[in-house]
């Protein structure tokens, strides 16, 4: 039985056995690193793979993405058996987007298998983008590194993804630029030729910026190198790579934002910065003559020559080594020994890469026995002898330098053997553009973004008004660039495009920078041209000219100064200008030491006609060491107009007309020229006093252009419209003043204005008049009306009135008169000489009584029943003659229609001129309310207005508590003319007492006044009767006591009125389309946002102001309405996250204000715009985007 068992069992393990006969692959475990991928990774799959079954062989693993295409890697297993198990890696090099990676094993089906279904693995990746912030930005927003530098173009280098075995510290970045095409870009983009340009290899920069606050910034200027292309030509192919370091840790796709600036040599010296790159090695380009980096040494009795020279072929800088031998008893004679070339080196990309070394060599040598070496730490990589010419090396070197940190590059040249000749003999040798290059990464110059310098102009209106003062004269411009222009010059066309000034475009009128100024001079012992800083007229530093007598140590080396002998200065000039626009000319001197007999040449060189030449002799210039202007005449200037051609350089001597004429001057400030605002900054220049526009100009639109030009006729062009209106002139021709006028009559003035042109003004302007009476050191009356508009030869009249008052005694009733137009200027005038005219009115004294309602009281004011009480009462004599004043007092209930005097007869009182008399009459009346009239008079008396007072006494009673009731309060009209009435009334009364006064209170923003009320008749309403000076909108109140024995006060609310120029429309400004910029309301933190409205008027708007409330309200003036167009807006950074309601307020120019606070606005700056859960502030200071997600 148990062998039965043993049977059954080895039956059934032979098909298993036999299963397994054949090879089983399978694949398993996949990981992929990095976890998060981004497009340009290099993705690592690493995989199990296992054999279940026999040995196999030549096992093929492939890696798929997407699909069976193309295998984008795959690797081969040698060898494996039963069980065994192997871990491989796969690359790949990921593409942005959802990709699907297969791993096959035996994927062209290779190796007979006992299952395929275990051959195949599967798994899903998401590749995402790279996000950097938007570069290049406009050229505005990208801060200028240097003012010295005047071209630049932007450039991004991006770090690799992840790799292994890759530096990703310090990384040499090397890219190709042709610098002509550049500039080739840059030409089309601006006004001038532009043809004037040798690029400089010495001037280019790499500088690196970064972005703050939305603005981009530069952070570091980068070590680099510039390697000349075989064919370099600095005018017609100025190719050459630039190489950097992307210096300290760098992430996997990084990116470094850079602009490389460069310039040319006609814009002057720029020192070379041949060994600041951080690795490879420096100065490769042997362009830096006094660099230290290159070493030499040599060995043997032969002597070498060692040296940087200009390349004897391609004529840019070179290393030169050369000998002759040494001269011995029996000729030349040459022995064996070496010179050596040596440079050590930090190797790039930390030795982890691999390395081409480049380089050129020319060697020559009629000797036998002479060869040269190229060494690596001390291994030859390449040899040679004569050359003939030039040729280049180019030497994978990554063996020499794999893993190491420094390296050191040597050029040898070896003598092998001694050689004698009667004949000289010789070896040079030239050595060249050493470089080494590296595996380079990601470079995108953006070629098409490419600029030059910018600037802009300021200080020049863009209207002014013929001959009117403070508004007819460009007093200043102003230029402001981000480079240092060479010249500026300024051009002002009439509206016939006539030119009609010029400035001149000297490049340095005060003399600051030494490289814009050729200095010369005759004889170095007796003459001198300097700019020198001791003294000068403005800035820093002027010219000296100097004729002076020699004195040497010996006296056979004594020399005097000759006849003829000479010292002088000159500018060249890029943008020429005619002789026929000359502007007026001149300098500024100081003469140290003069002779009778030395003069300057003044001198302006030209082509296309012969130079104008302008002697000045010393004497007749003033010689008392002080600073002082020679002016070229008029005279001369018309002269040296005449003719064609063009002035390109200026030029003063310092002429000896005889020997001995010893002669110091210094010259400073040329003009007429545009110059710097201060020694050290030439991106800000000024000129000023430019032009004035007189009366008889033509008006119409005037053209204004402001070029400024770099050394190389690169120009900025701004062209500036300018509006240049005609003005009125207003005239005050004739006043009419009254004759015979009484002291308190009122009197008739007329003032008669003309407008005698040549411009009208419109009926919507109103013409301010005002006519002041007044005496000295005595009162002053101002009154003010005005017209609406005035026709060009129309003429108008106002009238305005006056209550005579003798006044002081010792002017004897006269009064000056002055009536003037336009008193503050508020329309431009051409001619303001006319605008007024003086007078006299004579006034005749009389008596004027006058009482009120605070001149009458009642003591006490409250009187009890059969309580004997006094009338107290004061009558003034405003008048400037004595008087004998009639008062008499009448009573009345109220509720009687008659008034009885209290007083059998009139009071009577002398009361002296400017003078008061007071009046204290008993009486005693029975319970009730009384009205009392008091009523004064004289003889003689004009002004009858205001000799009545009727005022209430309630006799007997409770005790008042209660104030007084103010209502129906009027003003009539609401809206009234400057200078004329306007009444301001209210019914006013006290339910247990009476009135004891009432005043009204106006006020007009800061200033006040009180007036006291008047009573019409015995009723409730009291009322005041004035006049006002000022447009605008005034508020009032009205204030009013009682007669209780404590007395009680009332005030009233608030009312309004508003005083207009006469005759001038009363409609408020229309405000509709209000709009935001982005529409929907919503803006990231520190962008922009824009309101803008419109808003209508047809007198014109004033001003338009947006109201901005956050917790706080902001105000802000609307910027505008220029040029008839009605669009007004306001645009700010927002610095600060919330909800903000905003509303606009506008008036026009009538003082007419309207307010669209009706609807409801609002912008909003959330703290996360995207609603990715980082706040923006985080976004905006790691360079992300806060609008994407």
């Amino acid at each position: 039985m148990k062998g039965k068992i043993l049977f059954v069992i080895a039956m059934l393990l032979i098909p298993s056995i036999n299963a397994q006969l054949k090879p089983d692959i399978y694949v398993s475990d996949a990981s992929v690193y990095p976890e998060e991928i981004y497009e340009g990774d290099e993705v690592k799959i690493s995989i199990t793979v296992g054999n279940l079954g026999e040995e196999a062989n030549n096992i093929e693993i492939a890696l798929f993405v997407d699909n069976r295409t193309e295998a984008v890697d795959e690797i081969t297993i040698s060898k494996l058996g039963y069980n065994e198990v192997k871990q491989v890696n796969l690359y790949w090099f990921a593409e942005e987007g959802q990709h699907t990676l297969f791993i096959f094993a035996d994927p062209n089906a290779k190796i007979d298998e006992e299952s395929e279904d275990n051959n195949i693995l599967s798994m899903e990746v998401n590749v995402k983008k790279p996000v950097y912030p938007p570069f290049p930005p406009s050229s505005l927003n990208a801060t200028w590194w240097n003012s010295k530098w005047h071209y630049r173009v932007p450039l991004t280098v991006s770090m690799t993804g992840e790799r292994e075995n890759f530096s990703f510290a310090n990384k040499m970045v090397y890219y190709n630029i042709n610098f002509t095409s550049l500039m080739d870009e840059i030409s089309y983009s601006q006004a001038g030729s532009f043809l004037q340009r040798t690029f400089y290899p010495d001037s280019v920069r790499v500088v690196e910026y970064e972005l703050q606050n939305n603005t981009w910034i530069p952070v570091k200027n980068v070590g680099r190198e510039v390697i000349l292309s075989s064919d370099y030509d600095s005018l017609k192919n100025a190719n050459v790579t630039v190489k950097w370091v992307m210096e300290n840790e760098i992430s996997p796709h990084e990116r470094r934002f850079y602009y490389i600036y460069w310039d040319t040599v006609e814009n002057g010296y720029k020192e070379g910065e041949f060994g600041r790159i951080y690795s490879g090695i420096k100065n490769c380009e042997f362009e830096d003559k006094h660099s230290t980096y290159w070493k030499n040494v040599s060995e043997g009795q032969v002597s070498w020559r060692i040296e940087y020279v200009e390349d004897p072929i391609e004529h840019d800088q070179c290393y030169k080594i050369y000998s002759k031998g040494f001269l011995g008893q029996f000729g030349y004679v040459w022995l064996p020994g070496y010179v050596k070339v040596y440079q050590n080196f930090r190797i790039p990309d930390e030795g982890k890469t691999y390395y081409i070394l480049h380089g050129k060599v020319y060697l020559y040598s009629d000797l036998d026995g002479v060869q040269w070496q190229i060494l690596m730490d001390g291994e030859a990589i390449e040899t040679g002898v004569s050359t003939d010419g030039w040729i280049e090396i180019s030497k994978n070197v990554t063996s020499y330098l794999k893993n190491k940190n420094y390296a050191t590059l040597s050029f040898r040249i070896d003598i092998t053997q001694s050689y004698f000749s009667m004949e000289k003999k010789e070896v040079y040798a030239y050595i060249d553009s050493f470089w080494i290059e590296t595996p380079n990464i990601y470079v995108d110059l953006f070629e098409n973004s490419t600029h030059g310098w910018w600037g802009d102009v300021y200080g020049v209106e863009d209207e002014y008004i013929a001959g009117v003062e403070g508004k007819d004269t460009i007093e200043s411009i102003c230029v402001e660039s981000v480079a240092n222009p060479k010249e500026v010059i300024a051009k002002l066309y009439s509206p016939k495009s006539k030119l009609v000034r010029v400035s001149m475009p000297l490049p340095d009128p005060s003399f600051e920078e030494e490289e814009y100024t050729f200095l010369f001079n005759s004889d170095i012992q007796t003459t001198s041209s300097s700019i020198q800083d001791r003294v000068y007229h403005t800035g820093d530093k002027a010219i000296e000219l100097r004729l002076n007598n020699y004195e040497g140590k010996w006296e056979f080396q004594n020399e005097e100064v000759r006849e003829g002998d000479m010292a002088g200065f000159r500018q060249n000039i890029t943008s020429g200008i005619s002789l026929a626009n000359l502007p007026e000319l001149y300098f500024w001197y100081n003469i140290e030491k003069f002779s009778q007999y030395s003069y300057l040449n003044y001198t302006l060189i030209t082509i296309g006609s012969s130079p104008r030449f302008h002697t000045i002799h010393l004497v007749d210039l003033k010689t008392d060491g002080e600073w002082h202007r020679y002016n070229i005449s008029e005279k001369i200037l018309n002269n040296w107009r005449k003719g064609g051609g063009k002035v390109t350089a200026f030029e003063i001597r310092l002429i000896a007309g005889a020997d001995n004429a010893e002669s110091t001057i210094y010259i400073d400030d040329l003009g007429y020229s545009f110059m710097p605002e201060n020694a050290t900054d030439r991106t800000k220049w000024k000129i000023g006093n430019f032009y004035q526009f007189t009366g008889g100009e033509q008006t119409g639109r005037w053209r204004m252009d402001v070029i400024f030009s770099d050394g190389s006729d690169y120009r900025i062009e701004k062209s500036i419209e300018i509006d240049v209106d005609a003005a009125a002139n207003l005239d005050v021709f004739r006043v009419d003043v009254p004759y015979g006028l009484k002291e308190g009559e009122n009197g008739k003035f007329v003032v008669h204005i003309k407008n005698h042109g040549p411009k009208s003004v419109d009926e919507s302007t109103p013409i301010n008049i005002t006519l002041a009476i007044y005496q000295e050191d005595g009162e002053y009356i101002k009154m003010r009306k005005s017209l609406a508009g005035l026709e060009k030869d129309e003429t108008k009249k106002i009238e305005f009135e006056w209550l005579a008052s003798y006044g002081k005694e010792n002017h004897k009733g006269k009064w000056k008169v002055i009536a003037r137009v336009n008193e503050k200027g508020e329309i431009p005038e051409w001619e303001m000489k006319d605008n007024w005219y003086a007078t006299e009115v004579s006034v005749e004294p009389m008596p004027d009584l006058k009482i009120d309602m605070e001149d009458v009281a009642f003591i006490p004011s409250h009187p009890s029943k059969n309580e004997t009480f006094n009338i107290s009462i004061i009558v003034h004599n405003i008048g400037y003659a004595n008087t004998s004043a009639h008062i008499r007092i009448l009573k009345k209930k109220i509720d009687e229609e008659k008034f009885v005097l209290i007083t059998s007869e009139d009071i009577e009182r002398f009361i002296e001129r400017k003078s008061w008399e007071r009046i204290v009459y008993p009486w005693k009346g029975e319970n009730g309310t009384y009205n009392i009239k008091v009523e004064v008079e004289c003889d003689e008396e004009k002004n009858l207005n205001n000799n009545v007072v009727i005022k209430d006494v309630k006799i007997g009673g409770g005790l008042d508590l209660n104030p007084p009731v103010i209502t129906g309060i009027r003003v009539k009209p609401e809206l009234q003319s400057m200078g004329n009435k306007i009444n301001i009334s209210a019914t006013i009364y006290d339910e247990d007492t009476t009135i004891d006064k009432a005043i009204v209170v106006i006020f007009n923003g800061s200033e006040e006044k009180s007036y006291c009320m008047e009573r019409l008749f015995s009723t409730h309403v009291y009322y005041i009767n004035t006049s006002f000076n000022e447009i605008g909108y005034y508020t009032f109140f009205i204030q009013a006591w009682d007669t209780a024995t404590v007395q009680n006060t009332a005030k009233s609310e608030e009312k309004t009125f508003r005083i207009i120029y006469d005759e001038i429309e009363t409609n408020p400004p229309e405000i509709r389309g209000v709009s935001i910029i982005p529409a929907s309301g919503r803006q990231v933190l520190s962008e922009k946002i824009n309101i803008s409205v419109y808003v209508e008027d047809d007198t014109g708007i004033d001003n338009v102001i947006l109201f901005i409330e956050n917790g706080e309200t902001e105000e802000n003036e609307m910027k505008g309405g220029e040029n008839n167009n009605n669009i007004y807006y306001f645009e700010k950074k927002c610095e600060k996250t919330g909800k903000f309601k905003y509303y606009i307020k506008a008036t026009d120019s009538s003082a007419n204000k309207n307010y669209n606070s009706s609807s409801v606005y609002y912008f909003e700056i959330p703290v996360d715009y995207d609603f990715d859960d980082v706040p923006d502030i985080v976004e905006i200071n790691l360079g992300a985007n806060p609008k994407n997600a």
